[in-house]
């Protein structure tokens, strides 16, 4: 594993602005500049060649107007393997910035960037920005930042294999995301890390990454400890401490923390008799995120049930859009069928103005099938509607609701 003090004084260098450097960095560098695509992918490639001489300029390349000049210059990162480690401070900057994973629950977070997994070989910039046909620009900008925040975490991942406690102490310091569950890219791209680290580790090193991860949570920093939380979720059989810190958060003062401790054990193996209980003492929380990731566990871990569902329900009937939004996208993406009784609350959610809303609800209503064909007239309305996405998602569901 490399040292922590390493990495950290990569990061000196890199955070200032890069040199041109030689004669051949100079050449890359000014073809940077092109209007011609491939010209500007072929000199993203010479850097590349050029190793730590280059790499300055590739983390440059990140703050480039340009999506597809960004996207080629995260490939090339990923590339460069543990050269380009030194790279994380930028890189955790740059996820920062592009804000949440625009997932709902860490499942779907992880899951959406193992879709882009294998970047060093698989990701042609020019191929993946193609607009689709019925895109317009408000569409198109949308789908590049999804696609580059999936893309980003998984470059995290891919480089913070190669020195994680240096990706656990820069995601712990990063601003806090702007969504209630904060799975932000550099947390989700600190999961994939270690549980890629952990798949060949001995067990003396899965207690002392545990360890550096159970010590995250005591932090007096929330920002650490729901950092920390998260990072627990790369634990699939987790050391008997992990479990006990990250199941006492879920009595923590603070919202944030009682959250992120449901949605990791909703990544862990069932277990209703040891946590159920805890669990559906959340179901009375006073705040949302809390309640519905509390549901969401205790159904992963115990089941369905009455007291569960009628959190769900009662959540979609919520007049604040997000708190809809939430337990919709929660329940799509722990793959959770809707209740039958949804259907009505559901299409009462695609009469908002909330694009994220209207597409939410139409892949739940896909879900329900036939049990939703009393509102099947405002899915096909939807099928003419302004966004791309909203459009795509009716469409999915109308094949389905007949």
């Amino acid at each position: 594993m490399r040292s922590v003090g390493l990495v950290a004084l990569g990061c000196v260098v890199l955070v200032a602005p890069a040199r041109a450097g030689g004669d051949e960095a100079k050449k890359w560098v000014a073809q940077l500049a092109s209007k011609d695509e491939a010209k500007v992918q072929a000199a993203l490639e010479g850097l590349a060649a050029l190793n730590r001489e280059g790499l300055p300029h590739l983390c440059s390349a990140l703050d480039d107007a340009r999506v597809t000049v960004r996207l080629g210059a995260l490939r090339q990162l990923a590339r460069l393997g543990d050269i380009a480690a030194e790279a994380l401070p930028k890189l955790a900057e740059h996820g920062a910035r592009l804000a949440t994973s625009d997932a709902a629950t860490l499942s779907r977070a992880l899951f959406d960037a193992a879709v882009v997994a294998g970047i060093e070989s698989r990701i042609n910039p020019l191929m993946l920005i193609a607009a689709e046909p019925g895109m317009n620009e408000l569409d198109r900008k949308d789908a590049d930042r999804v696609l580059e925040a999936r893309v980003t975490t998984q470059v995290l991942a891919v480089l913070g294999k190669h020195a994680p406690l240096r990706l656990f102490e820069l995601v712990s310091a990063a601003p806090r995301a702007t969504a209630p569950n904060d799975f932000s890219v550099p947390r989700v791209a600190l999961v994939i890390a270690l549980r890629q680290i952990l798949e060949a580790a001995s067990e003396d090193q899965t207690r002392s990454l545990a360890g550096v991860v159970v010590q995250g949570a005591h932090s007096e920093s929330l920002d650490a400890r729901v950092t920390a939380l998260a990072a627990a979720a790369a634990f699939e059989d987790a050391p008997e401490e992990l479990e006990t810190v990250v199941e006492s958060a879920l009595s923590s003062g603070e919202a944030r923390e009682r959250a992120m401790a449901c949605a990791v054990i909703a990544q862990w193996p069932a277990d209703c008799e040891r946590r159920g209980g805890a669990l559906a003492a959340l179901f009375a929380d006073t705040l949302a995120y809390p309640r519905l990731f509390a549901a969401a566990a205790a159904r992963r871990h115990c089941g369905p049930s009455p007291e569960g569902e009628r959190v769900m329900l009662a959540a979609l009937a919520d007049a604040d859009t997000e708190t809809r939004i939430a337990a919709i996208e929660i329940l799509n993406g722990m793959g959770f069928r809707p209740p039958a009784r949804a259907a009505e609350l559901l299409g009462e959610c695609l009469k908002s103005r909330s694009e994220r809303l209207l597409v939410a609800a139409c892949d739940a209503l896909a879900v329900l099938g036939d049990q939703a064909a009393a509102v099947e007239p405002h899915i096909a309305a939807l099928t003419k509607h302004k966004s791309f996405q909203v459009r795509r998602a009716a469409e999915r569901a109308h094949q389905r609701v007949r």
